[in-house]
């Protein structure tokens, strides 16, 4: 499938941090925004609706391509194109929307576990996560894939979220969704390692409605997480005391990400998942595309480059 022109209208962003609807779309489950610098534009992906979309939201011109399976995240490649963490595995798609075969295989079974929340790391390797569709059973876990196969980072997870990395590539930042808990890892961009986590944000112990879902991190240090049930996106600074709480007309914002020529529009996805026809009516820009501009920007989106040679302990790919 290739990308096709849509009819989308979309708006300018809200300003002064306000968080409005540019685009009302109605996705199921909203995910993975994803500035693409050198075309000026932005992809997202439906996961529910398995599919890919990409706009230069300044003029309103945007396109849409379906597949036969959910896509839980993207990433730019150095090369061109993105790559795609679907159910089925990585898969490659090019510039023009058409998904390659897969090029590493999901570790987890497939039947019942799909790749979720990822991104490109400071490193250069793909970093992503697996739940599986239960969104109950603990034994979801963190990848990172450099080319020649995955290396498992941690286990145990119910659902992987909140990935994001420190400006100085120091910090690596995660989630587990439904325990309400956001982990701090020192990282090595060389060795392409993560230390023992410890919990940096516990949502249990916050008067803040909403679960942590996915996340960016502006050039401060600051980390923007989406909060899903929530109706907002919060600030925490790098001690991680929340710093500011961003309303939006929509329950369940799912994954934030800075863009626009300055890096200084932040995107927010959206879900109608688990939406009532009442809720929908009473929200009805859920599942659209929210944005608005801030005072600060963000980091530079890395791009996926293989590693010459493996790490130590990498799977092979298939």
């Amino acid at each position: 499938m290739t990308l096709r022109s849509t009819t989308t209208s979309f708006v300018p962003p809200g300003s002064d941090g306000h968080l409005s609807a540019i685009a009302s779309l109605d996705m199921a489950l909203g995910e993975s925004p994803l500035w693409d610098a050198q075309r000026r534009g932005l992809w997202w992906v439906d996961i529910d609706g398995c599919a890919l979309h990409f706009a230069h939201p300044d003029d309103g011109r945007h396109w849409r391509a379906d597949y036969d399976e959910a896509i839980g995240c993207v990433g730019l490649r150095a090369d061109g194109g993105l790559i795609a963490g679907t159910r089925s595995g990585l898969r490659p798609i090019d510039e023009t929307g058409v998904m390659q075969p897969v090029v590493c295989a999901n570790p987890e079974n497939t039947a019942n576990h799909r790749f979720n929340d990822g991104r490109i790391g400071p490193d250069g390797r793909f970093w992503l996560g697996t739940l599986a569709d239960d969104k109950t059973t603990p034994d979801a876990g963190l990848y990172s894939w450099d080319g020649h196969g995955l290396t498992a980072h941690k286990n145990d997870l119910v659902i992987s979220n909140g990935l994001a990395f420190s400006p100085d590539a120091r910090i690596c930042y995660h989630s587990d969704t439904p325990r309400r808990l956001v982990y701090r890892h020192s990282f090595d961009a060389e060795t392409g390692k993560i230390g023992p986590g410890e919990v940096w944000i516990d949502f249990n112990q916050l008067d803040l409605a909403g679960n942590p879902d996915g996340a960016a991190v502006d050039a401060n240090g600051h980390y923007w997480c989406a909060l899903f049930g929530g109706f907002a996106v919060a600030r925490f600074d790098p001690a991680g005391q929340l710093h500011e709480r961003y309303p939006l007309a929509a329950p369940n914002p799912t994954m934030c990400s800075f863009g626009g020529a300055d890096r200084q529009t932040l995107f927010v996805t959206t879900a109608r998942e688990g939406m009532t026809h009442d809720a929908i009516a009473q929200w009805p820009n859920a599942g659209g595309l929210f944005a608005a501009r801030t005072n600060v920007a963000g980091i530079p989106e890395p791009t996926f480059q293989a590693r010459h040679d493996p790490a130590p302990g990498n799977s092979s790919t298939p």
